[in-house]
């Protein structure tokens, strides 16, 4: 603090803040702040649609490799969680997720990322990984004792990993096998994008039930991106009402698909692909 400030300018500057505070007061409804914290488990992430990298001009949607082909499978288990601050009829959420899907298949049209090639026909085996990130501000529009519909803005990190290893069939006919050729291809992105979020809540004693829509469809840069997240989840609270803490079990069903085509540098990447699959897990609110 500097010490030559007068008490007059210390009155003045606490006034402001003072008044800064009570204009967030309101904007809260006056309001004291609750916290949610959701570590979630999904149990299984499905994946269908088709995902390329090429260097040349994105191929014709039926030239694709479909996500079997490429040897992207399904995940047996991830991690996520959300937490959410809520203020009056005004929610801040954050959410995020990440999953890795291991798999082998056979390309039916070649990949490369202008350096390395990998042709058509070639056995793969694929490590890809998946996370999406999401931060949500939610205004209820409606916001009565048992139901509430928020609007929204927010801001979506899409971000994928992929590495792919060539194979090839050595041996006598009918007893084949395959070995590693040494031909890696490695793809990276990570898309921001902008969404709208809807949000519909509804309370039925200790049970609650929550809808929750986002998307949005842009191009930026040349690059494309369509997005659409959708999420049904169900709430037990197990503690009263009145409790100053409480305590949750819940499970949902999440939704993602994603059109994407993005310029790497060095290829681009052609995703057209839907992640889909329950979770469960606990929540503490406070």
């Amino acid at each position: 603090m500097n010490s030559g400030q007068r008490p007059d300018d210390r009155r003045r500057g606490a006034r402001i803040v003072a008044g800064a505070l009570a204009a967030l007061c309101s904007l809260a409804a006056c309001s004291v702040p609750g916290v949610t914290v959701q570590p979630r488990y999904g149990t299984s992430l499905a994946v269908s649609g088709s995902l390329d990298i090429n260097a040349d001009e994105v191929p014709p949607a039926n030239e694709r490799n479909t996500v079997e082909e490429i040897g992207v499978g399904e995940n047996d288990g991830y991690y996520g969680g959300r937490v959410e601050l809520e203020m009056g009829d005004l929610l801040l959420s954050l959410t995020t997720q990440s999953s890795a899907h291991q798999g082998a298949g056979q390309l039916e049209s070649g990949i490369s990322d202008g350096e390395v090639v990998i042709g058509e026909d070639a056995f793969v085996e694929t490590d890809f990984h998946f996370g999406l990130h999401q931060l949500q501000v939610i205004y209820d529009v409606v916001s009565e004792d048992s139901v509430t519909l928020g609007l929204g803005l927010g801001a979506t990190s899409l971000a994928f990993d992929t590495g792919i290893d060539e194979f090839e069939e050595v041996g006598d006919p009918g007893e084949e096998i395959l070995v590693p050729t040494g031909v890696r291809l490695e793809a990276a992105s990570d898309a921001p994008v902008p969404v709208l979020v809807l949000r519909f809540a509804a309370v039925l004693g200790r049970f609650s039930i929550a809808l929750d829509l986002s998307g949005m469809d842009i191009d930026i840069d040349g690059d494309h991106l369509s997005f659409m997240d959708a999420g049904l989840e169900g709430t037990l609270w197990l503690l009263p009402e009145d409790s100053s803490v409480h305590f949750a079990l819940l499970g949902g069903y999440r939704y993602t698909s994603i059109d994407l085509t993005v310029d790497t540098g060095e290829s681009t990447v052609n995703a057209d692909m839907s992640f889909s699959g329950p979770y469960i897990g606990l929540g503490l609110s406070f």
